[in-house]
């Protein structure tokens, strides 16, 4: 029986094992919920097919008016066949607007579906940025809270050899309070990362919602470097694709746009009338009246309001030219922002090498020889706390180095426009032929 009790319990901790296993989130799942659930991408979607079908309809022609009506009728009788001048009338109009407009007026539509494609690819560049910081943060302050908690163990050996030697006089009563301090300090700080940790997945849950709760992997998966990051000139190469950039081309060209369809205004309008005139029998004399035809062409010149015309096509310049230089300088701070993150990048590498091969193996060395030195009399109270605080220090510093290493390489991958490989979610966006 006992047996059998035994083998349910494994059996439950095994599932539960399983089960805990399975709902670690890692990085990639996360970005995929949140780009999954990002309503605004949907809404810039939408608005990108809204200006494509908007650019169709623009390439048409106006729509005709179409004219029937009773012309010319005898008010003393009401009489249709009375009056030779009455007659049932179909009138025709159809505007012809200038050459080109129609051309434009779609070109300028597609550049703002253009626009909104890029929009589409910039809030899905800075979703996955946003989402893989906050989950970076997660990640730090867990393991934060694992290493204080590792040292809440040390700290309260320490307590307990003090209070031993304080026991058979080798310490002093203010060494022993002192411990007492420093383990309720650590408690304290423990307290804070709780905090944090709490905060940052409150955070992450606007974005994935209750998968913010879930398990986080004991440990960071390395984001790839493809060979953008591994060069400056490759990334010069690769930088002025980027979305925000792409998006403030295509303003440009529809601002050019702007400009011919301003020029359109000095072209004539052309407007063609077309009319039927259908007439009744002359009931005095029994005659069949012929029916009516009439064809007329008009056209709207440009002949007054120049100055109008002139200061439009002006202002359409002007704004065309703020476009280009806003460009320039959008260029020159992107530029900037790559190498100054590909610099904190190298020296960020330089650190945590540097931590692998000395720092972390000489603080940890410093920490237990001190203590070896505090139990044999040879090293005061003081002097072993700061070699312990010291090593505290130095391992959340390292793991934030770690932490702050895949961040800047996020911020690359978001600098440089370039999605994160293995991503489930695809772009919905609607490909646009140049």
């Amino acid at each position: 029986m006992k047996i059998v009790f035994f083998s349910a319990i494994l059996s439950v901790l095994l599932a539960l094992n399983t089960v805990v296993y399975a709902d670690v989130l890692s990085l990639h799942e996360a970005i995929d919920i949140a780009l999954k659930h990002d309503h605004i991408v949907e809404q810039h979607v939408s608005m990108q097919k809204e200006r494509l079908e908007s650019a169709l309809a623009e390439s048409e022609l106006p729509n005709p008016v179409v004219k029937i009506g009773i012309k010319n009728l005898p008010v003393d009788s009401f009489d249709f066949n009375q009056e030779a001048m009455t007659q049932t009338t179909l009138e025709i109009d159809q505007k012809f607007p200038p050459r080109n407009s129609r051309k434009i007026r779609k070109s300028i539509l597609e550049n703002q579906a253009q626009q909104w494609a890029a929009s589409v690819d910039l809030r899905r560049l800075r979703t996955i940025q946003l989402v893989q910081e906050l989950w970076l943060d997660i990640y730090y302050w867990k393991e934060s809270i694992a290493s204080l908690q590792k040292d809440k163990i040390l700290f309260e050996q320490v307590l307990s050899i003090t209070r031993s030697l304080y026991s058979v006089g080798r310490k002093q009563q203010h060494d022993l309070v002192r411990a007492e301090l420093e383990v309720s300090r650590l408690q304290e700080r423990i307290i804070q990362a709780n905090a944090k940790h709490h905060q940052s997945q409150y955070q992450m849950s606007r974005w994935i919602d209750d998968a913010a709760f879930r398990m986080w992997p004991e440990n960071i998966v390395e984001i790839p470097r493809f060979s953008a990051l591994k060069s400056k000139d490759k990334l010069a190469k690769s930088m002025n694709n980027h979305p925000s950039l792409e998006k403030l081309k295509y303003r440009i060209d529809e601002d050019a746009q702007q400009v011919a369809l301003a020029e359109q205004d000095y072209k004539p309008i052309w407007e063609l009338q077309v009319s039927y005139g259908y007439r009744g029998n002359d009931s005095l004399h029994n005659v069949d009246r012929d029916d009516l035809f009439s064809v007329i062409a008009s056209v709207q010149l440009p002949l007054f309001g120049a100055k109008k015309q002139d200061s439009a096509l002006n202002a359409k310049k002007h704004t065309l030219e703020a476009e280009k230089l806003g460009y320039l300088d959008s260029v020159k701070i992107h530029h900037t922002a790559v190498q100054e993150e590909y610099v904190n990048l190298m020296e960020l590498d330089s650190r945590i090498s540097l931590y692998q091969e000395t720092i972390l193996e000489q603080s940890g060395r410093m920490a237990a020889t001190t203590l070896t030195a505090y139990e044999s009399d040879t090293a005061e109270f003081a002097e072993l706390m700061r070699a312990y605080l010291s090593d505290q220090k130095t391992q959340l510093d390292y793991l934030r180095i770690i932490v702050d290493q895949q961040r800047v390489v996020g911020t690359l991958y978001f600098l440089l426009g370039v999605e994160l490989p293995g991503l489930k979610t695809k772009n919905n966006g609607v490909d646009i032929d140049e």
